[in-house]
């Protein structure tokens, strides 16, 4: 069997897998640890090691606040396997009840952070996002603040989370003038399945789009995204994929979407499998986190990376023409 791809992130030792496991409701009463590990189990066991999780995860669920680190902490303790593990979480989110109110000041930082490694039951966090961005504060005090954090050893390395290219290309011109730590990837949403323009995120999520590939295109600041299976838009029937998921009901995604249906049936694959291989084979892509929520769901998607693409069947879902 072929190994998952992997990435070196600068300061962090473990080598990435590109297939990363988002663990949002994992923990909380949704997704319990009786059921959660699992889950965990059966990514590592198919070759995963890079999970993602954030300070915020799991608090929209009644009784989730600081679940999803916590089980990964105690996974992790449980398993021994820290020292082959990959831990990205997130930080300075807005209050869920007051989005508008930023935290990217020094102190909020400095207490999601902390927060984030009792919770995980480690000393230091692998790879830390900003969750948001306020382009109201400026780069600098955000970079300064972070660079006490690596320095201290709390964080291995940053990364940044719905920020626009506009905004990473300012900090990353800040952090090469001033000596600052640099951000190591970036996070938006992105699959085979193009967001509507009608529909676009709310809540200070950002979209993938041309602009965004150029710019990484152009500095080779790895993409790690979420929705990277357009939450299961290829593997409904098409009408109700349509009806659930009116963001992606365009004529172009309808055309992939037969597109990978036909592609499946040839390469004896799911339509999933399909939809993430084209992103782990995205010459800008390469990254993709999964959202699971039984053992069955991990397997089905561990085995997109297996699954190659011919030229011709890439480009044809990524125009778009059925």
């Amino acid at each position: 069997m072929r190994a998952m791809r992997t990435h070196r992130f600068p300061n962090i030792p473990v080598h990435a897998t590109a297939i990363s496991l988002g663990t949002g409701p994992l923990g909380s009463p949704e997704v319990p640890p009786e059921r959660a590990f699992p889950i965990y189990d059966a990514y590592a066991a198919g070759g995963g090691n890079f999970l993602d999780t954030a300070h915020v995860y799991a608090a929209w669920i009644p009784g989730g606040e600081g679940a999803s680190e916590t089980c990964i902490g105690k996974w992790m303790q449980a398993r021994g396997n820290r020292d082959r593990i990959v831990v990205a979480t997130k930080g300075s989110h807005p209050p869920l009840a007051n989005m508008h109110r930023s935290r990217l000041d020094a102190a909020s930082i400095a207490a999601d952070i902390d927060d984030s490694r009792k919770r995980l039951g480690i000393d230091t966090i692998d790879m830390w996002y900003l969750h948001r961005d306020d382009v109201t504060v400026p780069v600098v005090g955000i970079l300064e603040a972070l660079a006490k954090h690596i320095a201290q050893g709390h964080v291995r390395a940053i990364a940044a989370s719905n920020w626009s290219p506009a905004r990473l290309d300012e900090a990353a011109g800040i952090a090469k003038s001033r000596g600052l730590p640099a951000f190591v990837a970036s996070q938006c949403e992105w699959s085979l399945a193009e967001r509507s323009h009608k529909r676009p995120m709310g809540g200070g999520n950002l979209t993938t789009d041309a602009v965004t590939i150029r710019y990484h295109e152009q500095t080779g600041l790895p993409q790690v995204p979420y929705s990277s299976q357009a939450n299961g838009f290829f593997a409904k029937p098409l009408e109700e994929a349509c009806r659930k998921l009116p963001q992606y009901d365009t004529p172009a995604n309808r055309h992939r979407w037969e597109a990978v249906q036909r592609i499946a049936g040839e390469l004896h694959v799911t339509p999933n499998q399909v939809a993430l291989a084209w992103l782990l084979q995205h010459p800008q892509g390469g990254f993709a986190i999964i959202g699971p929520k039984t053992v069955a769901q991990v397997e089905d998607s561990l085995h997109a990376a297996k699954v190659k693409l011919s030229h011709a069947q890439w480009k044809e879902l990524a125009d778009g023409h059925g």
